[in-house]
């Protein structure tokens, strides 16, 4: 039996019956054709709810709650920094990085590569990524979402994990295809940062200044990698050596 899964944008601890409106109502009435009496499931951070659809009106359906279930989160933060690519690699990077458990995804503005940045058409992608995010989650039975940060220049990004270092300890790398350092060589803690680069890759002058702020390049391997590719390989080989897949 195929699993229908829906994200709501509210609490599924109260209430009984929950309103589904836009989205949700229009993929359950006009794309599934889910009739009265199917079953769904809403999620949202660590909750899973098995409902059944009692109810339609206008423009919303009413589902009614029959089994909570509670998920615990991962021990690992695993974090991607993203540096700001084509609309195709970037929206690939963050589904697949969604699928795979990603914590956190910060896209990244390089002040060399991304000389002009258009706020209006910030925000509208953003939007979309968000998107792309929830989809991730219902088609791979992820339950939390992660957070999507607004784009932020490497600079003060840095200069915010310098503040955290204070009283977290964080592991910080760069994927790299220099044969330099392998994965073997860290001693993880489970708050890892992990830098990709855009198409062009990472600038010297950037290199220099995460390297001087304490990350180290790791390679994974003598192939270059697309940037959508590395964001599959860096993830999936931090999670197998910290134990997390």
């Amino acid at each position: 039996m195929k699993k229908y899964r829906f994200f709501v944008n509210k609490n599924l601890l109260f209430d009984n019956n929950v309103y589904l409106f836009d989205n949700n109502y229009y993929k359950i009435r006009n794309i599934l054709k889910l009739r009265i009496g199917d079953i769904v499931f809403l999620f949202n951070n660590n909750i899973e709810v098995k409902s059944i659809i009692v109810k339609y009106g206008f423009n919303y359906v009413i589902v009614k709650k029959v089994e909570k279930k509670f998920f615990k989160n991962s021990n690992l933060s695993l974090n991607l920094g993203y540096f700001i690519s084509k609309d195709s690699h970037m929206e690939l990077a963050i589904q697949k990085a969604t699928e795979l458990g990603v914590f956190c995804i910060i896209p990244l503005i390089s002040i060399s590569r991304n000389k002009i940045i258009n706020v209006y058409n910030l925000k509208n992608r953003m939007l979309h990524w968000k998107r792309i995010i929830i989809e991730s989650c219902r088609q791979s039975n992820r339950i939390s979402i992660p957070i999507i940060c607004y784009p932020i220049t490497l600079y003060k990004w840095i200069n915010y994990l310098n503040y955290l270092k204070k009283s977290i300890n964080i592991t910080n790398v760069i994927l790299s295809s220099d044969l330099t350092n392998s994965i073997d060589y860290l001693k993880c803690s489970k708050y890892i940062n992990i830098i990709i680069g855009s198409e062009n890759g990472i600038t010297k002058n950037e290199l220099l200044f995460l390297q001087f702020n304490g990350f180290k390049k790791i390679c994974l391997g003598s192939r270059i990698l697309r940037t959508e590719t590395a964001v599959f390989s860096g993830i999936t080989a931090f999670q197998l050596y910290v134990g997390d897949m």
